[in-house]
């Protein structure tokens, strides 16, 4: 083991002294502490002292407020500040004025919400941060900005009604009809007013501080119509002179008067793209005047046509070229005419326009097709000249008329239009008549007439040229060919009857009638077509015979007799003709059917005192 070695002597601890300035620091803490809490003291007994008080150095709306209660406060700024409700707001619009008193909308001061700033300065934040706020207030004061109220609703309807009152809305001129005439309802200037600008200036005066009246004008702008007074007037005025006068239409020599009054009903007064008017005339209505006057102007063309010379000769009759009434061309002429009338110019007479219509058959083919013209069917009828046909008269008259008549290709041959007026005038006397299944002696004008109907309609069959209307008799004639018999009549009650046939071939019809005593033959004469015509033997079916009878009468002599009825049996019959042209092709092919009733003859027996009563009929055969 080594021995330790002695270390160097200890030396004995001595305190050590407390510094000066550690003291005086101490001194300053416990100092400062104390004033702190003694500052504290005093801010929770100022905090007590002014919990309802405004702190000092506030003022509101420049009015100095500090250390006042709320209540207080609010009497002292009533009392300092200038009663804002003493005043008036006068708003012009145009010629309307309104007065606003400012206490009819209960202007004031904003108190309620000043009075609740002015007592909040200086209680936010931490105790500093409200010591500090304190403190610059009271050395520097704080103005709490004072407000205004008032009825704003209530002011904006007073300007609506005002607005409501003075504008109105431009209004358009127009025109409207008086009878014949037109007039002007004038137009009418609008007003609007700057509303927005009138609220916003209106609003400004009453949230300032002002107390005095104050007057505002709104702008009011005139709104000018789209269509002026002047401008509907100028229509008018052009319509009135489009139908200030009548219209002359002239035709070579001849002259038409269209009235000023039908000149007016084409015009009216209609709108324009641009929204005003124009007298403007219905082109439709003048092409329908014109239309009116068509008939007197137009001319139609008449085609050549054959007729018969001296003796069997055919000779051409000329054509004669037409003209019509050119309608649209006509129409714009008076239209422009009508231009130049409201335009101050002199209205020209306006010629009517017109178009030539050229024959169908011209002179020149009916002169080279006149060597070729000959007879190309006939049929005569040879009858008793009696009182069933006037002696004759009631079938002579109407063959006359025919006679020499031509059909224009493509027409139809009416015979009813053929003969024109049937009257005692013409020559027609009373003749026999089928009424109720008797044959009435003398009971129809121009009784009989049949006879010269079913000849010409067996001379157009026989040519083979179309047929249209026929009609079998009641009862069956035995001077007519079975089934191809053709009545006419025209009944009292309106009825009618005729026979027609068309010419469907390219030359003219030439008919030529011949009457003798107890004959009626008619002819048809053109160029050939080659035709050929073939009629099927009749068909007969369901025959049904008639008796003969007598009857006595007192309107005869005792014992004279007189045949009024001839006995006619009843059948059915069927008769086809077929029509072929040159090459053999059939053209027209129809069958004709007749039911021909039974009619029991009658023989009138003057009756003798032995005979049986007025009326008996006796039957005699059957």
């Amino acid at each position: 083991m080594t021995a330790l070695e002695p270390g160097p002597a200890l030396e004995p601890v001595r305190p050590r002294r407390r510094s000066g300035w550690r003291i005086a620091l101490a001194g300053f803490l416990i100092t400062l502490g104390a004033a702190a809490l003694l500052a504290l003291g005093g801010l929770i007994v100022f905090d007590r002292i002014m919990a309802d008080r405004v702190m000092p150095g506030v003022t509101v709306g420049g009015v100095p407020v500090g250390g006042l209660e709320r209540s207080a406060a609010e009497e002292r700024v009533r009392a300092s500040l200038p009663d804002v409700s003493a005043g008036t707001l006068t708003l012009r619009m145009g010629e309307e004025t309104t007065e606003v008193p400012y206490a009819s909308v209960a202007r004031g001061y904003q108190l309620d919400a000043a009075s609740d700033a002015a007592i909040m300065v200086g209680r936010t934040g931490g105790v500093v941060e409200r010591t500090t706020e304190r403190v610059q207030v009271a050395m520097r004061g704080v103005d709490v900005p004072l407000g205004m109220t008032y009825d704003a609703a209530a002011l904006d309807a007073t300007i609506e009604q005002m607005v409501a009152s003075v504008e109105r809305e431009a209004r358009d001129a127009s025109v409207r009809s008086r009878g014949r005439a037109f007039a002007v309802e004038p137009a009418v200037a609008g007003l609007d007013v700057e509303e927005a600008a009138a609220r916003t200036q209106a609003h400004a005066v009453l949230s300032g501080r002002g107390t005095e009246s104050v007057v505002l004008e709104a702008e009011v702008s005139v709104v000018d119509p789209a269509i002026t007074t002047q401008e509907a007037q100028a229509a008018v005025d052009r319509a009135d002179a489009l139908a200030s006068a009548d219209l002359a239409l002239a035709d070579g020599e001849q002259s038409y008067t269209i009235p000023a009054a039908a000149i007016r009903s084409w015009i009216s007064l209609d709108r324009t793209d641009d929204g005003g008017y124009a007298a403007r005339v219905d082109p439709a209505a003048v092409e329908a005047a014109v239309s009116g006057i068509a008939d007197a102007v137009t001319a139609p063309p008449s085609d050549a046509t054959f007729a018969f010379g001296r003796g069997k000769s055919v000779v051409a009759v000329p054509a004669r070229d037409g003209r019509s009434l050119d309608v649209a061309t006509t129409a714009a002429r008076i239209m422009a005419a009508l231009d130049a009338r409201a335009s101050g110019a002199a209205g020209p007479v306006v010629a009517l326009a017109t178009s030539p219509q050229a024959a169908d058959f011209t002179t020149a083919e009916a002169q080279a097709a006149v060597p070729k013209v000959q007879r190309v069917s006939a049929w005569t009828t040879r009858f008793i000249p009696s009182e069933l046909n006037f002696f004759g008269k009631n079938i002579a008259i109407p063959a006359s008329k025919i006679g020499g008549q031509t059909v224009a290709p493509g027409k139809w041959f009416d015979f009813w239009k053929a003969i024109g007026k049937v009257s005692r005038a013409e020559g027609y006397g009373m003749g026999g008549a089928i009424i109720n299944g008797r044959t009435e002696p003398t009971g129809a004008l121009a009784g009989g007439i049949c006879s010269c109907s079913t000849t010409i309609f067996n001379a157009a069959l026989r040519a083979g040229l179309q047929m249209g209307d026929r009609r079998n008799h009641y009862y069956y004639i035995t001077r007519y060919p079975v089934g191809l018999d053709a009545t006419v009549f025209k009944s009292s009650s309106g009825a009618v009857q005729t026979m027609r046939f068309k010419n469907d071939t390219d030359h003219p019809l030439l008919i030529r009638a011949v009457n003798r005593y107890g004959v009626v033959r008619f002819e048809i004469w053109t160029v050939p077509t080659g035709r050929t015509v073939t009629f099927s033997e009749p068909r007969i079916r369901d025959r049904r015979s008639a008796r003969d009878t007598i009857e006595y009468t007192d309107s005869l002599p005792a014992g004279a007799t007189k045949r009024v009825e001839y006995p006619a049996d009843g059948f059915r019959a069927w008769v086809t003709r077929t029509v072929r042209d040159a090459s053999g092709a059939v053209i027209h092919q129809e069958t004709y059917y007749s039911n021909y009733s039974a009619v029991d003859g009658v023989t009138l027996v003057g009756r003798r005192p032995t005979d049986p009563p007025d009326g008996t009929i006796v039957f005699v055969s059957g």
